[in-house]
């Protein structure tokens, strides 16, 4: 081991996954320590010689809870970045568990370890990486900084703001007041110049059921094959300026090199997709960011088909206002 290798905790009390993941995080040039319970979990964080960057933490082990580790360890080390991957864990839990330091929370089974987990062990591993040189540099702070790694404002922000969401909208159906916030929390806090909901038809083909910084509805069928795969990731896309509204129009050149992230809503069945059609700029990854909670939060929202009208009246999409404070 190396002071310039990354060196991951991998806690869990499943040995296939212990195994998988120290296999995964190994072939790609980290260090892995794998514990299955407290015990060998703190005997492994406290080693000085071989300090531990990054946690992939369980929250649910035969005789202690996930939690309770977090909070050790960021009392101990504020800041080593701790990722919880859980599959029996609720909104309330992820919120927990970020008021306790997580920097993300992914749920189980992880089917794709590059999209899904890599990348945020990566983020991870910046912010580490960013405050011991702030530590170095002798900036003041006790390590709990939560540093910004991409396009949107501080995270620790967005975290808040995933939080407030959840508090105000969980299990609200898709009615224009609920899908102005989620177009304000994705405006604001994820950096999206426009957005779209794409839903998959009975013949496979593709079209958007909710958008936001569209003129009118987008024609995203070009886009059948990424969709289909039903895998996050990301792809570019030309966009006119008569296609969006004129202030995402005013945000996006004439003709624009948009970043489209594509995020399979959960819970779907591979049926629904978000996609954020974001600014390409210059060092900047529209990618990062707690997206996994973003998907928790959501979902059951833009999961869910839009109500009737009642007394034969229209149920009207909200228009981007959000975009007006950003």
């Amino acid at each position: 081991m190396t002071p310039e290798t990354p060196h991951i905790l991998v806690v869990d009390d499943e040995h296939f996954i212990l195994g998988a993941l120290q296999l995964y995080f190994e072939s790609n040039g980290f260090v892995v320590s794998t514990a299955s319970g407290m015990d060998d979990a703190l005997q492994i964080f406290d080693n000085r010689q071989h300090p531990v960057d990054a946690v992939i933490l369980d929250l649910v082990m035969p005789g202690v809870c996930g939690l309770d580790i977090l909070k050790l360890f960021k009392q101990k080390n504020s800041s080593v970045q701790i990722i919880i991957a859980t599959g029996c864990g609720s909104m309330d839990t992820a919120i927990d568990a970020l008021r306790l330091g997580a920097f993300d929370f992914i749920t189980k089974p992880i089917l794709d370890f590059d999209k899904d987990l890599m990348k945020s062990v990566r983020n991870a591993l910046e912010v580490r990486r960013k405050l011991a040189q702030a530590n170095t540099a002798g900036t003041p702070g006790n390590g709990n900084e939560v540093l910004p790694v991409s396009c949107g404002p501080d995270w620790l922000g967005v975290y808040e703001d995933l939080n407030q969401f959840a508090a105000t909208y969980a299990g609200k159906p898709p009615l224009p007041q609920v899908l102005g916030a989620v177009w304000k929390l994705l405006a604001n806090g994820f950096g999206a110049d426009a957005a779209a909901v794409a839903v998959q038809n009975p013949d496979d083909s593709w079209s958007s059921v909710h958008s936001w910084g569209f003129a009118t509805a987008p024609d995203i069928s070009h886009l059948h094959d990424q969709l289909s795969a039903g895998k996050s990731g990301v792809t570019t896309e030309f966009l006119r300026e008569t296609e969006l509204t004129e202030s995402a129009a005013d945000h996006l050149t004439e003709v624009a090199r948009a970043t489209v992230l594509q995020l399979p809503l959960a819970s779907s069945n591979g049926r629904r997709t978000l996609l954020l059609y974001c600014r390409v700029r210059d060092g900047i990854d529209p990618g990062t960011g707690p997206l996994a909670l973003l998907n928790t939060v959501i979902s059951p929202i833009l999961t869910q088909e839009a109500p009737q009208p009642e007394n034969n009246k229209a149920v009207e999409e909200p228009h981007d206002t959000a975009l007006e404070s950003s």
